[in-house]
């Protein structure tokens, strides 16, 4: 008996890879904009939904609107904003200042490609959330092997191209990664629903 629950846990597959994808929360407007007083209560409400979670890694944009929606989260965690660089900004500008300390990631032509790779170099088991926009999560859903979210659940814009609904920012959009077998999502909400 003893010999068949060795075998049988050396044989259990190793814990999948957890990714938990949010687009920014509700933003001003203008240049790198800030997040609204609703967007802060919704980056509040995402701390409060993932406290629970062993985060092991934070990934922003370096844009105030993903950083700032994620700095609560990362804070708590007691991780780094890992940032990507998207924009010649700094995220230091940010109004208000960022908690969480930060860890920029070296600037690439394809940050998506750059994203996808730390994600992917994790280690098994990890636990990353990833903050982004509208018109990347789609993309980057199906990087890590997720089937497309267009057009089945999302429209194609008139490009062809698949983005999230510019008004909803409550999805959490939860992808685990085995090690063999395809990508699973499902898709949460949380905060108050948008319209």
């Amino acid at each position: 008996m003893v010999i068949l629950s060795l075998l049988l846990a050396a044989r259990a597959a190793p814990p999948p890879t957890t990714i938990y994808v949010v687009r920014h929360a509700e933003k001003a407007k203008g240049d790198n904009p800030p997040l609204t007083q609703a967007g802060q209560a919704r980056a509040a409400s995402l701390a409060e939904v993932l406290r629970d979670i062993d985060l092991d890694a934070v990934f922003t944009t370096n844009l105030c609107r993903t950083a700032q929606t994620v700095d609560a989260t990362a804070h708590a965690a007691g991780l780094p904003l890992q940032a990507v660089h998207v924009a010649d900004v700094m995220l230091e500008d940010c109004v208000p200042q960022l908690t969480a300390s930060l860890t920029p990631l070296a600037p690439s032509s394809d940050p998506e490609r750059t994203l996808v790779a730390e994600l992917r170099d994790l280690p098994r088991g990890s636990h990353a959330l990833v903050a982004g926009h509208s018109n990347t999560i789609p993309s980057l859903l199906s990087a890590l092997g997720v089937e497309s979210l267009c057009p089945e659940s999302y429209p194609l814009d008139a490009q062809g191209r698949c983005w999230l609904p510019h008004h909803a920012f409550d999805n959490l959009f939860v992808v685990s990664l085995p090690k063999r077998g395809p990508a699973r999502l499902v898709q949460l909400h949380y905060g108050g629903p948008t319209h």
